[in-house]
């Protein structure tokens, strides 16, 4: 009868230490290589989202600005003409009166 040693089977499919540590080396180079790659790109996609952030509050600081300005318009207005901006007024309420019928 003979013996079979699991370990001699398995010896044979698996790779020596050599082939490992050059498996190891060339997977070590290629994720250098793409992080290498990756870094630059990551810091300009930063780049133009804090880029994008900043215009989308300058806008939406022109935005809540501009009801002001129009309140203001419409105030001055009000203040230099008050017969035709009552006209104005009495003009687009029957319009909706009309409209609403």
């Amino acid at each position: 009868m003979t013996s079979s040693n699991p370990e001699s089977s398995l010896s044979g499919a698996l790779p020596d230490a050599k082939t490992v540590e050059r498996m190891a080396a060339s997977a070590h180079e290629a994720i250098d290589r793409v992080a290498a790659k990756a870094g630059p790109a990551a810091d300009k996609v930063n780049q133009m989202a804090g880029e994008a952030v900043d215009a989308a509050k300058l806008k939406a600081d022109e935005f809540g600005e501009l009801p002001q300005e129009w309140a203001d318009a419409v105030r001055g207005f009000v203040r230099e003409k008050p017969l035709t901006s009552l006209a104005i007024g009495v003009a687009a309420g029957v319009l909706l009166a009309r409209l609403t019928r």
